[in-house]
């Protein structure tokens, strides 16, 4: 079994647990995002709604973005 395999049945058998019911896991491929304008869009794309409130949200993220800092790429950073 690999090693993903492995973290993904990890993964599985926390899900739910007690000790998890304060900080509950999130959805894999995700990370909780402090955000201070929510923008809601018809399944079309197009602008539905907007507010301004400070929440927890949850944001997809793929292995490069989920460590990516600052306000450009890294292949776009100077130094």
């Amino acid at each position: 079994m690999s090693w993903i395999e492995q973290l993904s049945r990890t993964y599985d058998a926390c899900l739910g647990q007690p000790q998890f019911a304060q900080m509950p896991l999130g959805p894999i491929s995700t990370v909780p995002q402090t955000t201070q304008l929510h923008v809601r869009l018809y399944p079309d794309g197009s602008f539905h709604h907007a507010s301004i409130e400070e929440a927890d949200t949850t944001l997809f993220v793929s292995e490069d973005s989920a460590s990516r800092g600052g306000d450009l790429p890294p292949e776009n950073s100077a130094g």
